[in-house]
């Protein structure tokens, strides 16, 4: 997933003229991503050694584990407050807010990868809010899967659209 505002000034060159009358583009950056205020972690912490990325045994594990506390401890410091309110339900509800903002009733979306997941969570908070249209390309699972199987989902997808990925 890249930048919603990003998404909205480009969506002229890959939309359809007919899409573009039909809706107002309007993208947002999540919290903690690109125009947005951004999470900061200091270059020490991210570039520490002694952890192995795709751990193989316990040991390796144990340091990967220890790697992630440390470094989500220094990223909370770095980024202040805003830390602690990066989850998908904070963003379902910025996504309200824009809608409420812009005095519209319902909202209509186009999620892409990790994006798909902030309409799922807007869908599950506000069941009784009307939705426009949806498309979410590149579907995540957040309910059916572990970790493991998310990147297998994402994959399924678009196989699942365009039948040529050959998993």
């Amino acid at each position: 997933g890249g930048s919603g505002v990003g998404f909205a000034i480009g969506a002229p060159s890959f939309m359809s003229p007919d899409l573009l009358k039909r809706f107002d583009v309007i993208g947002i950056d999540n919290r903690g991503t690109a125009r947005s205020h951004q999470v900061l972690c200091s270059s020490d912490a991210v570039n520490a050694p002694g952890y192995t990325e795709l751990p193989t045994n316990q040991a390796e594990f144990d340091g990967l584990v220890a790697y992630n506390q440390r470094l989500a401890k220094d990223c909370r410091q770095q980024t202040g407050p805003l830390y602690d309110h990066l989850d998908s339900m904070a963003v379902a509800r910025d996504m309200d807010a824009v809608r409420a903002a812009l005095g519209e009733d319902k909202i209509s979306w186009y999620g892409v990868a990790y994006g798909t997941l902030f309409g799922q969570m807007y869908a599950e908070l506000f069941p009784h809010r009307p939705v426009g249209a949806a498309q979410h390309r590149g579907q995540g699972n957040r309910h059916g899967r572990q970790a493991t199987g998310l990147g297998e989902d994402h994959a399924k997808a678009p196989e699942d659209e365009h039948g040529h990925l050959g998993l």
